[in-house]
């Protein structure tokens, strides 16, 4: 049932994620477009200006107001579309008169901005302004006068903005410049008749499953039993057959937990506490076998961190150990794959240790 529940965690957190993702994503989405929009209108200024400088090198932007007008642009691309588009742009006019504005105009006019360079330095931009984009700037062709550019080349509302209402001919941007949490690529741009995308989704949620403690449990009993039965460890040693409710024997060695007594060949050995529970949960576990996770539960209330956890399973293994030699039980606990197992030796111990 826990296991269950955990389960049901997890998809639950999942949710949750998504959800919060979706929402960041949302509010992020027109913060960053903002953002690049900008840029690419200073973009556009900026080459506006060289241009012109460079046509007229008597003239400076560098004087005058800020001022918010609109200026025509010239945008062709390598088919050689053409078309004079108007953008509000805040810049600094010097204070010419109308003769000059009107040369100026003209002078730009003549002299189209190309698209790709006009990305390239728009990328730039970007770049330098921490905006992980994916650009491409097309002219696009529109459906009735004064309508909206429709959107081109299988683009997405939210992906694209567009800057210019024209007869004809439009300039459409595709964005791909986005705040991206977790999940959000998946369940917000995914395209779900690929196969690729559901593959994505299943593994992100069978990794979700390993922060389960009682998966990554699950995991470990299986791949530890795998290596038991491979070493034939379950078969060449006897097991222990429980007499009593607390009272376990096997090869003339009898342990009974109440009194915390080991006995053997009328050779007896009191144990502690902790390694009397220790002994205790070896003998219940299925083929002796104990896992860390089994040795946290046991005193994990005495435990601060993962370091002193690991400090008192030694010392109650090692403890454990040193009492069996005691009585000279052919016990031994072995290191195995995710834990401890207690082995009941077939063979007669040589050594005769007094009990202290």
């Amino acid at each position: 049932m826990k296991f269950i529940y955990s389960i049901l965690l997890a998809l639950l957190w999942v949710g949750i994620t998504i959800t919060l993702g979706s929402y960041l994503y949302r509010m992020g989405l027109p913060v960053v477009n903002a953002s690049a929009q900008k840029l690419l209108l200073r973009t556009i200024d900026e080459d506006l200006e060289y241009r012109f400088r460079k046509l007229n090198p008597n003239h400076a932007y560098a004087t005058g107001k800020k001022q918010t007008k609109h200026k025509k642009v010239t945008l062709t691309d390598k088919s050689g579309t053409c078309n004079v588009c108007q953008f509000a742009i805040d810049t600094v006019y010097a204070d010419t008169s109308f003769i000059q504005k009107a040369k100026q105009s003209f002078l730009i006019e003549r002299n189209p901005i190309h698209v790709d360079s006009l990305n390239q330095k728009w990328q730039l931009k970007l770049r330098m302004d921490g905006i992980r984009a994916k650009t491409g700037i097309k002219l696009i062709n529109s459906l009735k006068d004064g309508e909206r550019i429709a959107v081109s080349s299988g683009l997405n509302e939210p992906d694209c903005f567009l800057l210019a209402y024209s007869t004809g001919v439009g300039y459409c941007i595709k964005m791909d410049a986005f705040i991206r949490p977790f999940w959000v690529d998946v369940i917000l741009k995914a395209h779900w008749n690929n196969i690729r995308t559901w593959s994505y989704v299943l593994f992100s949620l069978i990794f979700c499953l390993f922060y389960i403690p009682s998966v990554r449990l699950f995991l470990v009993r299986i791949l530890s039993g795998s290596r038991i039965e491979d070493n034939h460890v379950e078969s060449s040693q006897p097991l222990a057959q429980q007499k009593g409710e607390f009272v376990w024997e096997v090869d003339g060695l009898t342990f009974d937990y109440l009194q915390r007594s080991i006995t053997y060949h009328d050779q007896t050995c009191i144990l502690r506490k902790q390694v009397a529970e220790v002994l205790l949960a070896f003998l219940k576990a299925p083929g002796h076998l104990l896992l860390n996770e089994d040795l946290k539960k046991l005193f994990w209330k005495e435990l601060d961190n993962v370091d002193s956890f690991m400090e008192r399973r030694n010392r109650l293994i090692t403890d454990l150990r040193t009492d069996l030699r005691k009585i000279g039980a052919n016990l031994s606990v072995t290191l195995v794959n995710g834990g401890y197992q207690l082995h009941f030796s077939l063979e007669n111990s040589k050594k005769s240790v007094k009990n202290q």
